[in-house]
C-alpha cells in the first residue's frame, strides 16, 4: 500500500497473508510525515490510538500467533499466549514512528482455559500513564 498520498511513494508491504497493523502520520495539510507496521505469523490490528503531551503515540489492538512491533532493523516480537485466539497488545511509538514499547495483555486462567478479550479504548494521562479498557470472558 502507498501511504504517500501526494507524488512521493511510501509502500508498506504485509509481513503475511493476513494483515498488518499499520500507523500512519499526516501533518495538518494532509501531508504524508511516516508510515509504519507491525506484524507476523498471525496477524495484527490497531484498534484504538491517542498521542500523549511528548508527541508519542499509543496503539491498541488485537495480534494473533506472533507479531514484530518495531517497525526498524530491531526486532520486538510478542507471542501469543492464547492458543486460539488473540491477545490485546498497546504498543508506543515516539513522534517519528521509531518503536519504544509493545506489551501483550492476556491470560490463562489456573483451568488452562483461555480468556477472550476485545479492546475499545486507550487514554494517556498527563504523566504518560496508559489506561486501557474493554472486556474480557472465560
Amino acid at each position: 500500500v502507498d501511504f504517500d498520498p501526494g507524488a512521493g511513494i511510501a509502500n508498506l508491504t504485509a509481513t503475511t497473508v493476513y494483515q498488518d497493523m499499520f500507523l500512519a502520520k499526516y501533518d495538518a495539510n494532509g501531508n504524508y510525515i511516516y508510515a509504519i507496521h507491525a506484524g507476523g505469523y498471525g496477524y495484527a490490528e490497531g484498534d484504538a490510538i491517542t498521542t500523549d503531551l511528548s508527541g508519542n503515540t499509543y496503539v491498541m489492538g488485537l495480534f494473533h500467533d506472533s507479531c514484530d512491533f518495531d517497525p526498524g532493523v530491531g526486532i520486538a516480537i510478542l507471542y501469543a499466549r492464547a492458543i486460539n485466539n488473540p491477545d490485546i497488545f498497546l504498543a508506543k511509538y515516539d513522534a517519528s514512528g521509531n518503536y519504544l514499547y509493545a506489551i501483550s495483555l492476556a491470560e490463562r486462567t489456573v483451568t488452562g482455559s483461555e480468556s477472550i478479550y476485545s479492546n475499545y479504548s486507550v487514554a494517556i494521562d498527563n504523566t504518560g500513564n496508559a489506561f486501557v479498557t474493554g472486556d474480557f470472558f472465560i
